[in-house]
């Protein structure tokens, strides 16, 4: 099961980036470390929706284009899928201004139901 929770909002010199000018209902931004994880997901999205990729600094931000509202949950259940699928241990991400990261559990642990 991944684990998702609100993460904190900051600035500076500690990896994490603000995209203060794309306030939007409509876009989700991923952050990812490696340039090869960008064309894995782009792949794993499989054309589904509008995909912009930039670099900013040591990461590499991924912009989904939310065409419709059920896109945003079929997006969010396969970045899910791809996390569990990964060696991430997390992915971070921006929806309406607030930073959310999607976590895998630890492997070899198992969650008290």
């Amino acid at each position: 099961m991944v684990h998702l929770h609100q993460s904190a909002r900051g600035v500076g010199g500690n990896g994490v980036l603000v995209h203060d000018d794309a306030v939007s209902t409509d876009l989700i931004h991923f952050e990812l470390p490696r340039f090869v994880q960008v064309g894995e997901l782009v792949a794993r999205l499989g054309g589904r929706c509008p995909v912009a990729v930039i670099a900013d600094g040591n990461l590499w931000i991924v912009t989904v284009v939310i065409e419709d509202g059920d896109q945003l949950g079929i997006v969010l259940r396969e970045i899910e899928q791809y996390i569990g699928d990964t060696e991430l241990l997390a992915i971070r991400f921006c929806v309406d201004e607030r930073y959310y990261v999607m976590q895998n559990p630890p492997r070899g642990r198992s969650e008290a139901a």
